[in-house]
């Protein structure tokens, strides 16, 4: 009885330190802070009052929509650690109108101007043309992709930006995670973690 009991014992505590092991992951990410994301579009909004309201993407939930007037609808999906996005989302229900049109265009660049501020307005806006054109258009820029599609028979336009790299979970090894929390780690040229 001792013996199965002191095995049962030993092979909980195999498992649980097999499972203390650290993960990390690399790509699938985009994108600063949800706050820093809110923070650069209701910045750049302001540029035309009463356009959009104010959004606040947090960090508290996974999966978040905001509906932002002028039939624009802008979506969030976070990574699980939820201090990154997975997607960022915006769709438009354009009809015919002039005024739904624009906002969709602004509202479109305005997520992604929120998301990589070096975007490039030219070449971004230039995407959304194409797209009107052939339907569908990639645009590249940092990492991130931004798939623009256009449904004539809908009169919708969905633009769906996401890594350009997909998430890759590791595990990591116990001699990895102490060098990575030692000073002989170069955060210049290897991930390290910073002790508290």
């Amino acid at each position: 009885m001792k013996t199965t009991t002191f095995l049962a014992i030993l092979m909980l505590t195999l498992s649980a330190s097999a499972n203390a092991k650290g993960v990390i992951k690399t790509g699938g990410m985009i994108g600063p802070h949800p706050q820093t994301f809110s923070d650069r579009f209701n910045g750049m909004k302001s540029d035309i009052p009463g356009l959009f309201p104010r959004i606040s993407i947090t960090t508290g939930k996974i999966n978040q929509t905001q509906n932002l007037g002028n039939g624009v609808t802008l979506t969030a999906k976070l990574v699980s650690a939820a201090d990154a996005f997975e997607t960022v989302g915006m769709t438009c229900n354009t009809q015919t109108s002039t005024k739904r049109i624009t906002a969709c265009m602004l509202g479109m660049y305005y997520a992604a101007t929120a998301l990589d501020t070096s975007i490039n307005q030219t070449r971004f806006m230039g995407n959304i043309k194409a797209a009107t054109n052939t339907g569908f258009s990639i645009y590249n820029q940092n990492g991130i992709d931004y798939a623009i599609t256009v449904n004539r028979k809908k009169k919708s336009v969905a633009m769906i930006a996401k890594s350009d790299t997909p998430m890759q979970i590791e595990q990591m090894d116990d001699i990895d995670e102490e060098h990575m929390k030692s000073s002989k780690c170069n955060p210049m040229v290897e991930l390290c973690i910073k002790a508290k």
